[in-house]
């Protein structure tokens, strides 16, 4: 019964949160025609906007912004996709960032289930031949860059 009332309060807590942060995404995905299924593709972008929504509400006020955008220019030879997921919350501690796609790494207080989210995006990627990077300041934000393969080159779609 305990477990449940604090489920219950974190759901609270991220709701209130979640109320303060504005998400920006112009333009997301100009090309429809990249690897992965659809569940695989939303697990990838449902987690990094989860820890970033994680990220702002433990900045003081709870309040930031997540921006989603497509970032790379798609020329006739292009063969990938990159899209960032940035935020303004707290950062990721520089002696951290090199840790964070490994199995079992948290920044989770003791007692709560963690470590298995960027893991799995990492794994995903890899599986897709995608890529995933992450820059980071402490007080300022994190943004990760998601780089997808296309499964057709752009200029190619019939």
């Amino acid at each position: 019964m305990e477990e449940a009332r604090e489920r219950l309060s974190s759901k609270k807590k991220r709701a209130q949160t979640a109320s303060k942060i504005q998400i920006q995404s112009p333009s997301l995905l100009t090309s429809p025609f990249i690897r992965g299924g659809k569940t695989q593709i939303k697990y990838i972008f449902r987690n990094l906007i989860d820890n970033a929504v994680r990220a702002i509400g433990k900045k003081d006020g709870g309040t930031g912004t997540i921006t989603i955008r497509e970032v790379n220019n798609q020329t006739e030879q292009s063969q990938w996709v990159e899209i960032e997921v940035a935020d303004t919350g707290i950062g990721i501690p520089q002696a951290m960032q090199k840790h964070i796609f490994e199995l079992g790494h948290t920044d989770k207080p003791e007692g709560q289930v963690g470590g298995y989210g960027l893991f799995w995006v990492a794994l995903t990627l890899q599986r897709l031949n995608g890529d995933i990077s992450v820059k980071s300041q402490e007080g300022v934000g994190t943004t990760f860059t998601v780089k997808l393969p296309l499964l057709v080159k752009v200029g190619e779609e019939s």
